[in-house]
C-alpha cells in the first residue's frame, strides 16, 4: 500500500468517527428536551392515567392562578415608583458648613470642573442643600450660601 492509500483510509476513518459523534449529541440534545416537557404541570397531568377528571382540573386551575398571580404581581410592580434615581443629584439633604468635605477634584477634556464633595460629584451651578457649588478651581472650590455667605472649600492635607 502506497502512503497516499494510507493517508486516505486514516482520513476517512476520522470523519466516520466526528459523524458519529455528532449524531450522538443531536440524540442526546433530543431526549433532554422531550424530559423537560415532560415536567411541565399540563403534561404531567397528561402522563399520569389514575388521576381522575376533576383532579385534572383542579392542577390545571391551580397552575393557571399561579400564572396570574405572578402576572398580577408583574403588574402590580410595574406601578409602583422606582425610588431615588441614581443618576439625579438629591437636593434634600441639609448640610451644615462643617458637613462639607471636600474629597477630589477633577477637570474634564473640555476644561470644565468637577468636586467630590462627600460623596457627591458637583460641578459649578449645582446645589448641596442650602448651598451652591460657584467654581471649581485647581485645588479649592467656591461654595455659597443662599443668604450670600460664601466660602472656600479645600482639599484636606495628606
Amino acid at each position: 500500500m502506497s502512503k497516499q492509500v494510507k493517508q486516505l483510509i486514516i482520513l476517512a476513518g476520522l470523519i466516520l468517527f466526528m459523524v458519529v459523534v455528532m449524531l450522538n449529541n443531536f440524540k442526546a440534545t433530543k431526549n433532554k428536551s422531550a424530559r423537560k416537557q415532560t415536567v411541565t404541570p399540563t403534561s404531567a397531568s397528561v402522563v399520569n392515567p389514575g388521576v381522575n377528571q376533576e383532579n385534572k382540573n383542579v392542577s390545571a386551575q391551580a397552575a393557571g392562578a399561579v400564572d396570574t398571580n405572578k402576572l398580577g404581581l408583574q403588574r402590580q410592580r410595574a406601578g409602583q415608583a422606582w425610588g431615588r434615581d441614581p443618576f439625579r443629584m438629591s437636593a434634600s439633604k441639609e448640610y451644615q458648613r462643617s458637613d462639607l468635605i471636600l474629597k477630589g477634584i477633577s477637570f474634564g477634556g473640555d476644561g470644565r470642573g468637577f468636586a467630590f464633595i462627600n460623596n457627591d460629584i458637583v460641578k459649578p451651578g449645582d446645589k448641596l442643600g442650602d448651598y451652591e457649588v460657584v467654581s471649581v478651581e485647581r485645588d479649592k472650590v467656591l461654595v455659597q450660601k443662599k443668604d450670600s455667605q460664601s466660602f472656600y472649600l479645600t482639599l484636606p492635607k495628606e
